[in-house]
């Protein structure tokens, strides 16, 4: 499978704002987390996101077919930080290493990033394999969200 990463330009914006919705449509028919879920973000607020300085959205394309999206937020902070925030594969091409291969990707893009971050649910035990199979490293720091849903962080330093 070819897995490639395409930036998001106006045109594919509302493609990339979809995936976000249809990939996280099932953890919020969980959780019902109305605060924070990706899946009731406006597409007002998304378009905005995109906009900002330091944010880069890209389509996540296998076999030519757009089946997911990843946002990076690169900082200064004393040294530059990216942070992946989210990435989403859609339901139907979970499983298949395209999320693996997609941040595998997104680092070698951004090579000059030595450290990542990221945050996603602790209860949440496929995703936490997930970013530790690909070296992200689990903090002991969890924040609630609501009641049985915690935010985990996890960061991942890349060595020369």
């Amino acid at each position: 499978m070819d897995i490639q990463l395409e930036k998001v330009t106006y045109q594919t914006l509302p493609i990339a704002y979809q995936i976000q919705k249809e990939s996280f449509k099932q953890l919020f028919e969980h959780y019902q987390d109305t605060k924070t879920s990706p899946y009731l973000e406006t597409y007002e607020n998304f378009s905005k996101k995109y906009q900002r300085e330091n944010n880069y959205f890209y389509l996540i394309q296998a076999d030519g077919s757009a089946v997911g999206f990843v946002r990076i937020v690169l900082s200064e902070a004393p040294s530059l930080v990216g942070r992946v925030a989210p990435i989403c594969i859609l339901p139907a091409n979970e499983n298949q290493g395209i999320g693996q291969t997609a941040l595998r990707l997104v680092e070698a893009k951004f090579s000059s990033v030595k450290t990542w971050q990221l945050s996603t649910i602790l209860q949440e035990t496929r995703l936490l394999s997930f970013y530790q199979k690909l070296g992200y490293q689990l903090s002991d720091h969890t924040s609630p969200i609501i009641a049985g849903m915690d935010r985990v962080f996890f960061t991942k330093y890349i060595r020369e």
